[in-house]
């Protein structure tokens, strides 16, 4: 009976400890329990927290200053230990080489409210494994990325046009990037180091891709290019690239195109997207027959219908539909 009245005594003192400390004081460790290392501003209406345990809040609203010339780092005391930020909404930019050679940083925060990354931005942050790029981002500047060596994969925000220079560059652990729709260029070594990058796309609306752009991407497999002219670019583009063993994959009826084209030639496979369509079935009856050669005549003599298949009536893939394509169509029929 003692050792049970002795049980009933501990847990009556247990709940009235309970009673008297407030409850926060069982809680688990929290942002208020933390001990601040710094403070300071990183823009005209935002400023930094570092933390104890060595997380960094960003706070605030409008542009982030630019670290450039004498000053380099937000703190400069602690941006090599930094291992987390978070950026609250409100910030609407990354300043450039605002997390240059944060070089613990694993884990980043970025909100809906910025829409511009700026030069070097994250230069050199080689622990820095994932990432997802808010959707309201439409400018990325010249390296942001440069040297992210343990970023594996990530996607572009679809508002964004342009391919920075060197934004890429030496992400040795790379092994996947989605280029929206929309990207007109891909700057100069882009991608250029990118050892680990397995397949790439390049959608059709790119019309300029930069010397080195793909330069000693060695893990390729393939390309997809959705441009159906090929596009002139430097003997360096894709210099390194084993492409004997990587496929080029281009759009239905432009391969003959890419074979003869220069640097393009290079690749020893080269192999059609499959299309929606018949090559040479330019009235899109779903055959090819005498009426797609009427059908390519007319056009050429500026008589259209509603029904004329520009991609399928470019029968010899040269990009231009003309004589040469009624005869393409007519051995295509012979042949038959």
């Amino acid at each position: 009976m003692k050792y049970k009245l002795n049980l009933s005594l501990m847990a009556l003192i247990g709940s009235f400890l309970c009673w008297l400390v407030p409850s926060s004081a069982w809680a688990f460790t929290s942002e208020e329990d933390l001990t601040v290392l710094a403070t300071g501003s990183c823009g005209v209406s935002l400023t930094y927290t570092i933390y104890s345990d060595f997380s960094m809040v960003i706070s605030g609203t409008g542009e982030m200053k630019d670290y450039v010339d004498d000053e380099l780092h937000i703190d400069a005391d602690y941006f090599q230990k930094i291992t987390s930020v978070v950026i609250e909404d409100g910030a609407s930019s990354i300043g450039q080489f605002a997390f240059y050679d944060f070089i613990r940083m694993t884990s980043l925060s970025i909100p809906n409210s910025v829409t511009k990354i700026g030069n070097a931005a994250f230069y050199n942050c080689v622990s820095l494994t994932s990432l997802d790029l808010p959707s309201n981002v439409t400018e990325i500047g010249n390296g942001a990325f440069y040297g992210c060596d343990a970023l594996t994969s990530i996607e572009i925000p679809s508002g964004v046009n342009i391919i920075s220079p060197v934004l890429f560059f030496n992400c040795t652990g790379l092994t996947s990037v989605t280029i929206p729709d929309g990207v007109t260029e891909i700057g100069n070594a882009a991608f250029e180091c990118c050892s680990s990058l397995i397949t790439i796309t390049i959608p059709s609306s790119v019309i300029s891709i930069g010397d080195a752009a793909f330069e000693w991407c060695t893990s390729l497999t393939s390309i997809t290019v959705e441009i159906d002219i090929p596009l002139e670019i430097s003997a360096a583009t894709f210099n390194n690239v084993d492409k004997a063993a990587c496929t080029l994959y281009v759009p239905a009826g432009s391969k003959s195109a890419y074979e003869s084209a220069e640097v393009w030639s290079e690749f020893q496979n080269i192999e059609e997207i499959p299309g929606d369509y018949v090559i040479g079935d330019a009235n899109g009856d779903g055959e090819v027959l005498i009426g797609d050669v009427i059908a390519i005549l007319n056009y050429i003599v500026g008589v259209t219908s509603d029904n004329f298949n520009e991609k399928a009536a470019d029968a010899n893939g040269d990009g231009e539909i003309l004589i040469g394509d009624v005869i393409a169509v007519l051995n295509i029929i012979v042949g038959q």
